[in-house]
């Protein structure tokens, strides 16, 4: 009778070790950057062989696959994103192991949205969101304390505002390119700049405690003018301005009006305002 149970076992794993296990393809990924919420989303995919049975080991086996392509996958889509005006996150990576190092731990810190089989059943497909604040912007930030913009000595009378909203859609003339063809839109960046129209520097990223870069960037991005939902970035009272211009190879950089600018920097309170992050930039995303 032992044997007989014995020998029932073996029949029954040896028929379990028969069937076929699901192929595992390479992983795949594309990403998509929302510069309104600040951050990535990465999907990824993987292939699975249609002609074998889809066991719960074969797909968690295309989840290892995942787990295993992620820090690569994370890193080489966050190599695009544009950092400045003239570099992206690759071209500041490259060289730097410790960039490199961090892009690549960056994908413990995302959020699963997604992990589902295709209805087809011909891959496992997963969905992760990675936020730019605080992970991916503190592996650029290289000063430990903002430097104060210098006030502006002015005869022209000084509000309070409790934010800066610029107006940046559609095509805008470009400092330094002459021509026709010489309008482009504004790109979203981690850095941005802002100038006045005789390219005094009114704010960068070094006039950031690195705190605030952190927690939110040094301004959000918007293609709504409906503010409503930016009271905590902007408050009730903000200052708002039009792009003349825009700057950078990236066209990252904005030139704003005089007037706009000295109404920032004659008051110790406003250079308060644009020093805390509290920009919200209106452009075409």
């Amino acid at each position: 009778m032992r044997a007989c149970r014995r020998l029932l076992i073996m029949t029954i794993v040896s028929g379990l070790s028969a069937v076929p296990l699901a192929a595992i393809g390479p992983v795949a990924a594309s990403s998509t950057v929302d510069w309104i919420e600040g951050g990535l989303r990465l999907s990824v995919s993987v292939p699975l062989d249609t002609e074998a049975a889809v066991l719960p080991a074969e797909r968690r086996t295309a989840q290892n696959a995942i787990e295993r392509a992620l820090p690569r996958l994370l890193r080489e889509q966050l190599f695009p994103v544009i950092v400045d005006s003239y570099r992206t996150v690759g071209d500041l990576a490259v060289g730097d192991p410790r960039i490199m190092s961090g892009l690549e731990d960056m994908w413990k810190t995302g959020a699963s949205e997604k992990s589902a089989m295709a209805p087809s059943l011909t891959s496992l497909d997963e969905a992760y969101r990675y936020r730019f604040y605080p992970h991916l912007i503190s592996l650029f930030i290289r000063h430990t304390k903002g430097y104060r913009p210098e006030r502006r000595l002015t005869h022209a009378p000084a509000d309070e505002y409790t934010g800066l909203v610029i107006y940046a859609k559609g095509p805008l003339p470009v400092r330094g390119i002459q021509g026709e063809n010489s309008g482009d839109v504004l790109v979203p960046a981690l850095f941005t700049r802002i100038f006045d129209r005789d390219m005094n520097l009114v704010l960068e990223r070094e006039s950031l405690d690195p705190a605030v870069l952190t927690r939110w960037g040094m301004a959000a991005y918007t293609d709504s003018v409906d503010l409503s939902g930016y009271g905590d970035r902007v408050g009730d009272k903000p200052l708002f301005t039009a792009a003349r211009e825009l700057f950078g190879e990236y066209r990252t950089d904005i030139i704003i009006s005089d007037e706009a600018a000295a109404a920032i920097l004659a008051d110790e309170r406003n250079i308060d305002m644009i020093t805390q992050g509290r920009i919200l930039i209106i452009c075409d995303l």
